[in-house]
């Protein structure tokens, strides 16, 4: 059961977000939400897009860029790497260069 009742007051109140989610956790909600979207994104068809993306070792995000799909990651690594912003729990400037970097820089033709 949900105990933080630190939401903001424009949520309302902290019972009745917790009976909402629960209910549709129940009801299949959550699974509907990106079905629906898939199927509308599918209909749509038209141009790719691409994220490139730069993450941590157990894979959280920690920056990304959205492009066309021709785009190749190799093109935006320095991009990518640039927009890393992780910010600090305590007082400092955020982190922004990783501790090792592994990339993928061949070109697709």
């Amino acid at each position: 059961m949900m105990e933080n009742r630190d939401f903001p007051a424009r949520y309302g109140s902290w019972q009745s977000i917790y009976i909402r989610f629960h209910r549709w956790a129940l009801d299949g909600t959550f699974t509907r939400i990106p079905q629906a979207l898939q199927a509308e994104a599918d209909a749509r068809g038209g141009p790719t897009s691409k994220i490139h993306l730069a993450c941590d070792g157990a894979g959280r995000p920690l920056a990304f860029l959205v492009t066309g799909g021709n785009v190749n990651d190799c093109t935006r690594l320095q991009q990518v790497l640039q927009a890393i912003r992780v910010p600090r729990l305590s007082r400092g400037r955020p982190r922004t260069r990783p501790d090792h970097v592994v990339a993928d820089l061949t070109r697709s033709l």
